[in-house]
Parts: C-alpha cells; structure tokens; sequence
C-alpha cells in the first residue's frame, strides 16, 4: 500500500553542498558531477558505469563521476576503472559515509546515476533509495534499466534510460543531459511536484494512517 518515500527536509536546497565535499575539489573541478550512491554490488554492475566515463573522458573531459558506497564488488569495479583509464582521474570512489554526508554528495551533484544488471525479474519493480533521494533533491537521473522507477523519472520528464547493452551511448545520452542546462533547471519544479504529491513521507504517513482506520 505504501511505496517508498522521500525525507524532503534532509534534501533541502543547499548551495553550498558543492564546497562541503571541497576536500574533493582539486580533483573534481568545476564540471559536471554524476553521483552514484549505495552498496557496490555485483547487481548494481558499475561495470556499466566505469564504460561511461571512459567515454565521456573523451568527449566531455571535465565530467567526473564519484562513487559514493561500499560493496563486495569494489574492488573488482576500481579494478576496471584503472584498467579503462579513469580511475583517479574522472573516476573517483568516495567509500561509505554516513548519511548526511551522502546527501551532501546528492545536493552537490548534477545527476544521480541509477544501475542494475541481470535479468528483467531483478529491475522491473526496482525501487532505489537513491531514486527517492535524487526526487527529493530535485536532480535528475539516469538508469541503465525500464524498471518502474525509471519510468516514473521519464514520464514525469525528470530522468532518462541510457541504453543498457552499451555504455558508449549511454554516455552519448549522459552527455546531451549534462549540457542541456535549461531542462536540468526545469528537473527541480518536475521533481518537487512528484516528490510533494506523490511520495512525501507525510503524505504517505497519512496514507498509511488512512489503511489502518479503514480495517478497525
């Protein structure tokens, strides 16, 4: 009855979410910034991910992508990430952090990257916290998967489904969303209206409040 929610006062707007990850800085620059957040899991397949940046490295060099999370499939994703030429350079892996300080990662970034791999049964109802985090923060997002999240983000006009068998046009797909500015700037409205109507915990609390009068 009750779906996932979103905490809208831990996502409140904060300009100055970018300078309080500034021990990054130096290597993060002033581009735009693509944030994964959550377990590195083999699931998650950040393999895809690592494909990306490779080739956004090429044709929009001053994009980075942080990785913000722990799992059993570190290593073997930094792993690829060195081995592609990223890791350290566009590519950068934070570890776990506790929640506040993830949130800050969220607010700082320009777009959450939503993943997962393996057969439909595993993404088709998939929902993400960091979906709910990215709604709440008003940032747009970008899945790899045509789970239900992911087409609540499209059809709300807040996120795109990169193609999933290739991170070559995924990233061609990453790229026109970075540069256009004015659609990003539009997300924040979109996600807002979506986070508030739809999946604000107060609005679900009182939802859920509703189901249990009904069966007294």
């Amino acid at each position: 009855m009750i779906p996932n929610g979103c905490d809208l006062e831990m996502f409140e707007p904060d300009p100055t979410a970018r300078a309080q990850v500034n021990s990054w800085q130096s290597m993060l620059g002033d581009g735009p910034l693509v944030v994964f957040t959550g377990t590195i899991g083999r699931a998650n397949g950040l393999g895809y991910l690592v494909g990306v940046a490779a080739h956004m490295k090429a044709v929009a060099p001053d994009a980075r992508f942080v990785v913000v999370g722990e799992g059993a499939d570190r290593g073997r994703v930094e792993e690829q990430a060195r081995m592609a030429g990223v890791l350290g350079s566009s590519m950068f892996f934070v570890g776990h952090v506790p929640k506040p300080v993830a949130a800050k990662w969220i607010l700082a970034s320009d777009v959450i990257v939503c993943l997962f791999t393996g057969p439909r049964v595993v993404w088709k109802d998939a929902v993400q916290n960091k979906f709910f985090d990215a709604l709440a923060a008003g940032k747009p997002t970008a899945s790899n998967f045509e789970g239900f999240q992911s087409v609540v983000a499209r059809d709300a006009d807040i996120g795109i489904i990169m193609d999933p068998k290739s991170p070559d046009q995924g990233a061609q797909q990453l790229f026109s969303l970075i540069r256009n500015h004015a659609w990003i700037a539009g997300v924040s409205q979109r996600s807002g209206k979506l986070a508030t109507q739809r999946f604000s915990r107060d609005q679900l609390a009182s939802e859920l409040s509703e189901v249990l009068r009904s069966v007294n």
